[in-house]
């Protein structure tokens, strides 16, 4: 068999070339008859559009995966009173997205963070929508609540409740 460069593809595929396989019995001194150039003109036309359609379907779907909408948070945490509440155990948790795509595995969903002596922890770019919070502190009520973030931007002010008083069922 003997392979002849039949053309090259314009646009995005200027690199890919396209080949025309013609028998062996057939030299290069023979005259091709019309209806043999003719299908492998036909087939050279097919697998260009091929080449296109794949080339095309490759090139849209990570257009279409595009990340989500994220957010930065900064987390503030005090007492009732108004002190910065110190070395407070923070837990974030991604639990559920405003955008359509699905969250890849390299995006981080969780976080556990320690307040520093003003009280704020900052938490890197996390996905925006439903986030749940929760503050663990000695000397204080334990917090948890969902918020719905859809701000590039956005500080929680959390205020810590103090303990509950001790109850007995023994005098």
């Amino acid at each position: 068999m003997t392979v002849f460069q039949a053309g090259a593809c314009v646009g995005p595929l200027a690199a890919v070339s396209f080949y025309i396989s013609i028998p062996r019995n057939i030299g290069p001194d023979h005259n091709l008859d019309s209806e043999t150039v003719q299908q492998a003109d036909t087939s050279a036309k097919l697998k260009g559009m091929l080449l296109r359609i794949l080339l095309f379907a490759a090139l849209a779907l990570p257009l279409s995966a595009a990340p989500p909408p994220m957010t930065t948070l900064t987390i503030h945490v005090t007492s009732q009173s108004g002190k910065p509440v110190e070395n407070a155990s923070v837990i974030v948790k991604f639990v559920k997205g405003h955008s359509v795509a699905k969250l890849g595995k390299k995006i981080r969903k969780e976080w556990e963070l320690r307040t520093n002596p003003q009280g704020k922890v900052s938490i890197p770019p996390i996905p925006q929508g439903k986030i749940l919070i929760q503050v663990i502190a000695e000397n204080y009520q334990t917090f948890g609540q969902t918020f719905d973030i859809t701000e590039d931007n956005k500080t929680v002010d959390i205020a810590l409740n103090p303990p509950q008083p001790q109850y007995t069922a023994h005098p």
